[in-house]
Protein backbone atom coordinates (compact mmCIF):
# COMPACT_ATOMS: atom_id res chain seq x y z
CA UNK A 1 0.00 0.00 0.00
CA UNK A 2 1.38 3.43 -0.95
CA UNK A 3 1.95 6.18 1.59
CA UNK A 4 -0.94 8.17 0.12
CA UNK A 5 -3.32 5.21 0.36
CA UNK A 6 -2.31 4.69 4.00
CA UNK A 7 -3.57 8.21 4.78
CA UNK A 8 -7.11 7.44 3.58
CA UNK A 9 -9.18 5.49 6.16
CA UNK A 10 -11.69 4.19 3.61
CA UNK A 11 -8.87 2.22 1.91
CA UNK A 12 -7.86 0.41 5.10
CA UNK A 13 -9.77 -2.71 4.08
CA UNK A 14 -9.64 -2.22 0.31
CA UNK A 15 -8.96 -5.22 -1.89
CA UNK A 16 -5.74 -5.65 -3.83
CA UNK A 17 -7.56 -4.72 -7.07
CA UNK A 18 -8.94 -1.55 -5.49
CA UNK A 19 -5.52 -0.52 -4.24
CA UNK A 20 -3.89 -1.22 -7.59
CA UNK A 21 -6.43 0.97 -9.39
CA UNK A 22 -6.02 3.72 -6.81
CA UNK A 23 -2.24 3.74 -7.04
CA UNK A 24 -2.38 3.77 -10.84
CA UNK A 25 -4.70 6.76 -11.22
CA UNK A 26 -4.75 8.79 -7.99
CA UNK A 27 -2.69 12.01 -7.91
CA UNK A 28 -1.86 14.21 -4.92
CA UNK A 29 -2.61 17.93 -5.38
CA UNK A 30 -2.22 20.98 -3.15
CA UNK A 31 -4.15 24.27 -3.29
CA UNK A 32 -3.47 27.53 -1.44
CA UNK A 33 -5.96 29.00 1.02
CA UNK A 34 -8.39 31.20 -0.88
CA UNK A 35 -7.75 29.51 -4.22
CA UNK A 36 -10.88 29.09 -6.32
CA UNK A 37 -11.34 25.41 -7.07
CA UNK A 38 -14.47 25.42 -9.19
CA UNK A 39 -17.14 27.69 -10.62
CA UNK A 40 -20.82 26.94 -11.08
CA UNK A 41 -21.31 25.45 -14.54
CA UNK A 42 -17.87 23.80 -14.67
CA UNK A 43 -17.47 20.20 -15.71
CA UNK A 44 -15.98 17.86 -13.10
CA UNK A 45 -12.79 16.30 -14.50
CA UNK A 46 -11.97 14.50 -11.28
CA UNK A 47 -13.33 13.12 -8.02
CA UNK A 48 -11.32 13.73 -4.86
CA UNK A 49 -10.76 12.89 -1.22
CA UNK A 50 -9.50 15.70 1.03
CA UNK A 51 -6.45 14.74 3.09
CA UNK A 52 -5.74 18.03 4.80
CA UNK A 53 -7.43 21.42 5.08
CA UNK A 54 -10.99 22.47 4.32
CA UNK A 55 -13.07 23.25 1.23
CA UNK A 56 -16.13 25.50 1.21
CA UNK A 57 -18.95 24.75 -1.23
CA UNK A 58 -21.37 27.61 -1.83
CA UNK A 59 -23.94 29.24 -4.11
CA UNK A 60 -24.15 32.84 -5.33
CA UNK A 61 -27.58 34.39 -5.89
CA UNK A 62 -28.56 36.92 -8.54
CA UNK A 63 -28.00 39.71 -6.01
CA UNK A 64 -24.41 38.54 -5.49
CA UNK A 65 -25.04 37.16 -2.01
CA UNK A 66 -23.25 33.96 -1.10
CA UNK A 67 -24.58 31.11 1.00
CA UNK A 68 -22.51 28.22 2.28
CA UNK A 69 -23.96 24.81 1.45
CA UNK A 70 -21.41 22.75 3.37
CA UNK A 71 -17.71 22.21 4.06
CA UNK A 72 -15.56 19.29 2.95
CA UNK A 73 -13.11 18.26 5.67
CA UNK A 74 -10.29 15.67 5.82
CA UNK A 75 -11.22 12.20 4.48
CA UNK A 76 -14.44 13.57 2.98
CA UNK A 77 -15.48 14.18 -0.62
CA UNK A 78 -17.82 16.67 -2.27
CA UNK A 79 -21.29 15.27 -2.89
CA UNK A 80 -22.00 17.76 -5.69
CA UNK A 81 -18.81 16.67 -7.46
CA UNK A 82 -19.98 13.06 -7.23
CA UNK A 83 -23.39 14.12 -8.56
CA UNK A 84 -21.75 16.07 -11.40
CA UNK A 85 -19.62 13.09 -12.43
CA UNK A 86 -22.29 10.41 -12.15
CA UNK A 87 -25.00 12.44 -13.89
CA UNK A 88 -22.52 13.99 -16.36
CA UNK A 89 -24.01 17.44 -15.75
CA UNK A 90 -22.31 20.76 -14.87
CA UNK A 91 -21.36 21.52 -11.29
CA UNK A 92 -24.25 23.42 -9.61
CA UNK A 93 -22.11 25.37 -7.11
CA UNK A 94 -18.79 27.09 -6.42
CA UNK A 95 -15.89 25.71 -4.39
CA UNK A 96 -12.95 27.45 -2.71
CA UNK A 97 -10.07 26.32 -0.51
CA UNK A 98 -10.94 27.67 2.93
CA UNK A 99 -7.49 26.60 4.17
CA UNK A 100 -4.39 25.20 2.49
CA UNK A 101 -5.82 22.09 0.90
CA UNK A 102 -4.24 18.75 0.15
CA UNK A 103 -6.31 16.20 -1.73
CA UNK A 104 -6.10 13.05 -3.78
CA UNK A 105 -7.76 13.44 -7.19
CA UNK A 106 -9.06 10.66 -9.42
CA UNK A 107 -10.06 11.10 -13.09
CA UNK A 108 -13.84 11.19 -13.38
CA UNK A 109 -13.92 8.44 -16.01
CA UNK A 110 -12.04 6.10 -13.70
CA UNK A 111 -14.23 7.07 -10.76
CA UNK A 112 -17.36 6.07 -12.69
CA UNK A 113 -15.78 2.66 -13.36
CA UNK A 114 -14.81 2.30 -9.70
CA UNK A 115 -18.39 2.91 -8.58
CA UNK A 116 -19.43 -0.14 -10.62
CA UNK A 117 -16.47 -2.36 -9.74
CA UNK A 118 -15.33 -1.52 -6.24
CA UNK A 119 -17.54 -1.64 -3.10
CA UNK A 120 -15.23 0.67 -1.11
CA UNK A 121 -15.84 3.58 -3.51
CA UNK A 122 -19.52 2.77 -4.00
CA UNK A 123 -20.09 2.76 -0.23
CA UNK A 124 -18.12 5.99 0.21
CA UNK A 125 -20.23 7.72 -2.44
CA UNK A 126 -23.55 6.54 -1.02
CA UNK A 127 -22.44 7.66 2.45
CA UNK A 128 -21.65 11.21 1.34
CA UNK A 129 -24.86 11.37 -0.70
CA UNK A 130 -27.04 10.42 2.26
CA UNK A 131 -25.21 12.64 4.76
CA UNK A 132 -24.89 15.78 2.65
CA UNK A 133 -28.40 15.65 1.23
CA UNK A 134 -29.80 16.19 4.72
CA UNK A 135 -27.43 19.11 5.34
CA UNK A 136 -28.34 20.81 2.06
CA UNK A 137 -32.08 20.38 2.72
CA UNK A 138 -31.65 21.88 6.21
CA UNK A 139 -29.81 24.87 4.73
CA UNK A 140 -32.56 25.45 2.17
CA UNK A 141 -35.26 25.28 4.84
CA UNK A 142 -33.42 27.73 7.09
CA UNK A 143 -33.06 30.27 4.29
CA UNK A 144 -36.66 29.80 3.18
CA UNK A 145 -38.43 29.79 6.53
CA UNK A 146 -36.28 31.41 9.24
CA UNK A 147 -35.74 35.08 10.00
CA UNK A 148 -32.18 36.37 10.00
CA UNK A 149 -32.08 36.61 13.81
CA UNK A 150 -33.13 32.95 14.10
CA UNK A 151 -30.53 31.87 11.55
CA UNK A 152 -27.79 33.77 13.40
CA UNK A 153 -28.83 32.17 16.70
CA UNK A 154 -28.85 28.70 15.14
CA UNK A 155 -25.44 29.25 13.58
CA UNK A 156 -23.88 30.39 16.86
CA UNK A 157 -25.29 27.44 18.77
CA UNK A 158 -24.12 24.98 16.12
CA UNK A 159 -20.68 26.54 15.70
CA UNK A 160 -19.84 26.69 19.39
CA UNK A 161 -20.16 23.64 21.65
CA UNK A 162 -20.88 24.33 25.35
CA UNK A 163 -17.16 24.08 26.12
CA UNK A 164 -16.41 27.15 23.96
CA UNK A 165 -17.79 30.68 24.09
CA UNK A 166 -15.74 32.64 21.54
CA UNK A 167 -16.19 32.37 17.77
CA UNK A 168 -13.60 33.95 15.47
CA UNK A 169 -15.65 35.17 12.51
CA UNK A 170 -16.28 38.49 10.79
CA UNK A 171 -19.75 39.87 10.12
CA UNK A 172 -19.05 39.59 6.40
CA UNK A 173 -18.13 35.91 6.61
CA UNK A 174 -21.15 35.17 8.81
CA UNK A 175 -23.37 36.84 6.21
CA UNK A 176 -21.88 34.61 3.50
CA UNK A 177 -22.47 31.55 5.64
CA UNK A 178 -26.14 32.44 6.06
CA UNK A 179 -26.90 33.85 2.62
CA UNK A 180 -27.83 37.31 3.85
CA UNK A 181 -26.30 40.80 3.97
CA UNK A 182 -23.54 42.05 6.21
CA UNK A 183 -25.80 44.92 7.30
CA UNK A 184 -28.51 42.48 8.33
CA UNK A 185 -26.09 40.33 10.31
CA UNK A 186 -24.54 43.35 12.04
CA UNK A 187 -27.98 44.65 13.02
CA UNK A 188 -28.92 41.30 14.56
CA UNK A 189 -25.63 40.95 16.44
CA UNK A 190 -25.91 44.48 17.80
CA UNK A 191 -29.40 43.63 19.04
CA UNK A 192 -28.09 40.44 20.64
CA UNK A 193 -25.35 42.50 22.31
CA UNK A 194 -27.90 44.96 23.69
CA UNK A 195 -29.82 42.02 25.13
CA UNK A 196 -26.67 40.74 26.83
CA UNK A 197 -26.60 37.54 24.80
CA UNK A 198 -23.27 38.21 23.08
CA UNK A 199 -20.45 40.73 23.15
CA UNK A 200 -18.64 41.81 20.01
CA UNK A 201 -15.01 42.58 19.33
CA UNK A 202 -13.04 42.84 16.10
CA UNK A 203 -13.47 39.56 14.24
CA UNK A 204 -14.93 37.76 17.25
CA UNK A 205 -18.30 36.98 18.81
CA UNK A 206 -18.36 36.14 22.53
CA UNK A 207 -21.34 34.12 23.78
CA UNK A 208 -22.69 35.53 27.06
CA UNK A 209 -26.10 33.87 27.33
CA UNK A 210 -26.28 30.53 25.54
CA UNK A 211 -29.72 29.76 26.99
CA UNK A 212 -31.19 32.92 25.45
CA UNK A 213 -29.75 31.99 22.05
CA UNK A 214 -31.19 28.50 22.38
CA UNK A 215 -34.59 30.01 23.15
CA UNK A 216 -34.32 32.20 20.06
CA UNK A 217 -33.57 29.08 18.02
CA UNK A 218 -36.14 26.84 19.72
CA UNK A 219 -38.66 26.86 16.86
CA UNK A 220 -36.05 26.04 14.23
CA UNK A 221 -34.95 22.77 12.71
CA UNK A 222 -32.15 22.58 15.25
CA UNK A 223 -34.44 21.98 18.20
Amino acid sequence: MSEIAKRIPLLAEASERELEAFEQFAVLKTFAAGEQLAFEGDSCPYFFVVLKGRMRVYKIGESGREITLYYVDPFESCVLTAFCILSQTPLPAYAVAEETLEMVVIPSGEFRKWIDRFPVWRDHTFNILSRRLGEIMATIEKVAFLRVDERVAVFLIQALPPSRDVLAITHDKLARELGTTRVGVSRVLEEFEKNGWVSLSRGKIHIRDRHALQQKAKNTLLM
